[in-house]
Parts: structure tokens; sequence; C-alpha cells
């Protein structure tokens, strides 16, 4: 049986098929995607957190595994299918030890289409060789978080650059004074062969990173926040994760924090969102036993092959209605990422700490005033419409699971009163908008 479905899956792979394979938890009962030695996407599933199950009683029985798992492949499956548009087309058990075990190993081969014209949202261009790199810094306000974050990159640009791979850094500032202010400071800078400073307006985080696009032309881009400290080798990571996968569309790297102190988690829940919208971040681990497959980024610290990313989305990759505190920005796009067929991988040694800056910033929020509050969480909304688009008219509904969950820990009455106002003029703002992407379609590509 489980020859029979290696072969299969060979076949499929020949075929332009996107192979995906379901299988058990082997890391504590921890739930995360990674790739397998053929490429394939892994789904690591345990059974303990079925949905279904973690109500006590007659719905929790004790001694029998094989039903929770079974519970959760099942939630699992309609996951993939509704909010992933992965659509499945057969299932292989292997393994089958004894009846009640059937279905505690699954290989799930997720069919995504022969690419062809007909099929424009899955044709794939061909991945190529990376022969230009950019490096592209949205800044807002943060002249002094600059002067420690900059000359890093630039070294990192320079070491990298060689014949064959040209590297450059851009620094798109939303302040018109910012350049006069760095040459005066350091006025080497003022000639450098691989910096360059582009002007954007008005400031925003997502008209930033697509400004910075516009003016560049490299086959892996790098986005890195201006308040962040790369370490050495940062690019060379980053380069080399999307060379030993061509496959991906892009690189997730490796996030610390100074508050936090130094983190060496090896957890493999990296950047993934759970069916209920949450997000078990971990961007601090540093685990290369499996090469994971985050479903998210962080937006500090994220790399894009330009060719699949323009074939799918355009010159502008972001989303320009999600203003204020851009929230959700980078998850919105790697949600469309994934309908597609694309994916992204975990690059522990592209590795950076992020500073963390009160001050400045491209998000350009006062997080004090209410109004600023209510746009903040509507756009928490209007992401997790979004994500549920494939319910149907059951989405806005299931969007609501994010008030419920504000909610749980709330000790006193007017907290309770604030965060009900909160949630309520933010849901309606994500309900009354009506605008769209450009190039991003309002039903899930099949």
């Amino acid at each position: 049986m489980r020859l029979r479905a290696e072969a299969l899956a060979r076949a499929w792979q020949g075929e332009g098929r996107r192979v995906e394979v379901i299988a058990e938890s082997d890391e504590d009962g921890e739930e995360f995607v990674h790739l397998d030695g053929q490429g394939n996407l892994v789904h690591r599933i345990c059974g303990s957190r079925s949905y279904l199950f973690k109500a006590p009683g007659p719905l929790a029985p004790p001694g029998h595994p094989h039903l929770r798992y079974a519970a959760r492949l099942a939630e699992k499956l309609l996951e993939l299918e509704l909010l992933w548009n992965r659509k499945v087309d057969e299932l292989v058990v292997i393994e089958p030890r004894r009846a009640e075990a059937m279905l505690q190993r699954a290989l799930i081969l997720t069919r995504r289409g022969k690419p062809g014209p007909s099929d424009p949202a899955h044709t794939l261009p061909t991945s190529a060789a990376i022969h230009a790199l950019d490096v592209i810094v949205p800044t807002y306000n943060r002249i002094e978080e600059l002067r420690l974050s900059l000359p890093l990159l630039l070294d990192e640009v320079v070491a990298i650059g060689r014949p064959g791979l040209e590297a450059r850094l851009t620094v798109v500032h939303q302040n018109e004074e910012l350049p006069a202010r760095l040459f005066a400071w350091r006025p080497e800078l003022e000639r450098h062969p691989a910096l360059r400073f582009v002007f954007a307006t008005p400031p925003g985080l997502t008209h930033a990173r697509n400004a910075g696009l516009a003016a560049t032309r490299g086959d892996l881009v790098v986005f890195v926040d201006d308040d962040e400290l790369v370490e050495p080798g940062f690019l060379r990571a980053h380069l080399q994760a999307v060379v030993t996968h061509p496959g991906a569309a892009g690189v997730v790297g490796r996030i610390l924090s100074p508050t936090e102190g130094l983190i060496t988690s090896t957890h493999r829940a990296i950047g993934q969102i759970r069916a209920t919208g949450f997000v078990d971040t971990h961007f601090e681990s540093e685990d290369e036993s499996a090469t994971l497959v985050p479903l998210t980024p962080m937006g500090g610290n994220m790399s894009y092959r330009r060719a699949p990313m323009d074939h799918w989305f355009g010159p502008a990759w972001f989303d320009e209605t999600l203003g204020g505190s851009a929230y959700r920005e980078e998850t919105s796009l790697a949600l469309e990422i994934f309908r597609r067929g694309g994916y992204l991988v975990f690059a522990p040694r592209a590795s950076l700490t992020h500073r963390e800056s009160s001050e400045g910033g491209s998000l350009n929020q006062d997080r004090k005033s209410l109004a600023r509050r209510i746009e903040h969480q509507s756009l928490e909304y209007r992401f997790l419409r979004r994500f549920y688009r494939g319910l149907g008219p059951l989405g806005p509904i299931a969007a609501l699971g994010s008030y419920l969950r504000d909610l749980r820990d709330i000790p006193r009455v007017k907290t309770l009163v604030a965060k009900s106002v909160i949630h309520a003029g933010a849901y309606a703002r994500a309900s009354l908008y009506t605008g769209g992407r450009q190039g991003w379609p309002d039903t899930l590509p099949r």
C-alpha cells in the first residue's frame, strides 16, 4: 500500500500536480507543515487537537485515539478544501496495522490540475536562477533606528554581491529630508553604488512596499523593517533557501526579540494559521531538522521570487487598501499565495533582531486613539472575512470568533464594554467595506 501511494505521488508530480501528504504529528502533538525529501507538502496533524473532541464526556472517549485522529483528519480535509483551496482527489491509507488504526496514517494526494493556458491561476513560471537580489526597507520617522540598521544591511549587500549576482539596497523613505540627514551623518552613503533612496507618499507600509517593488527589478526581493539588526550571513541564507527549494515562492526568516532575551525554540508550529484565524508564530525557532513551511511570514523578515509573484499579483503585491497599521497585510498576501498553489519555506539562519521601536514607523498609527483601535481591529475582521470566503454566507459569522477569543480573559466590566465597542465598530467598518484589491479575485481560484 505504501509503495502504491509513493508511486502514485511520483506519477502525479510528473504531471505537474501539487502533491500533499497528511500524517500524524511526530513532535509532541504539535501540528505543522513541512516538505519531505521529494518536495511534497506534509501536513502533520494530531488527534488530540480535534475540535469535535475538545469537549469532555461522550465526545472524548478514552482509549480510542483512532477516533480522535479520524475526526481531526476530516476537519483538516475540510479546512484544506474550504479555506486553503486544496481540492482532495484521492485518499490512500497506508500501513493499516489493525482495523482501528487504519486512519492513524494517511497520504492525501491533492490534485492542483495540469498547468496550461486554460488555467492561468495555477500556471507557474519556470523557476529561474537568481541573478539580482534587492533588499527593500520602508521607513518613516526613524532616523536613529536607520543609523543602527543601515550599516549592517549594507555590509550584507556588499558581501553577497559578485559577478553574476547583483545586490542592491533600496530605502523607501516617507520623510523628504531623510536622505540629507543620513548623508550629513555619513557622507559616503551618498555615493554608495549599492544604495538608493526612493520617496513614497502618502505614508503607509503597504504603499511603501509596492513603491519599493516598482523601483527595483531583482529576481529575489527581501523585505526588512527599519528597526531590525541583521546577523552576518542573513542575505546568503535567504538566497540559499530559494536555491535549495526552487518550487517555493519565498522565504520566511528567523526573528529574535531583545525584550524576551535569546530564545532558542525548536517549536515546529512556525507561522501556522489555524482554522480559527489565530497564528502560531514561533519565528524565533532555530529548528533545521525539517524544511518547515510557514503559512504566513512576519513582514520584517521575508523574501519572494519576483517571477511567480508578478504572475499571480502583478507588479504591486501588497494590498494598499489595508491602511493605518496595515495589520495582517503579510498574512493576507500569504493566504493568496497558498490558494494559488504556492508555498513558503523557513530559513532559521536568515536571522535578525527586531528592536521593536515605539517611535515612528511605516505603520503610521496611534494605538491610544479609539478610532485607531477600531481601524486596527477592522483589519483583523477584513482578513477573517477573506480567510472564510470559501464558507459563503457563514464566513462573516465565523469571523465573529475574533470577538469571542478577545473576551475570554477580560477581568473587568469596564474593559468588556470597551472591547465590545471596539469590536462592534470594527466589524461594522469591515462589513461596509466594498472596495477591492486590484488583481485579487473575489472568488477562490480553482
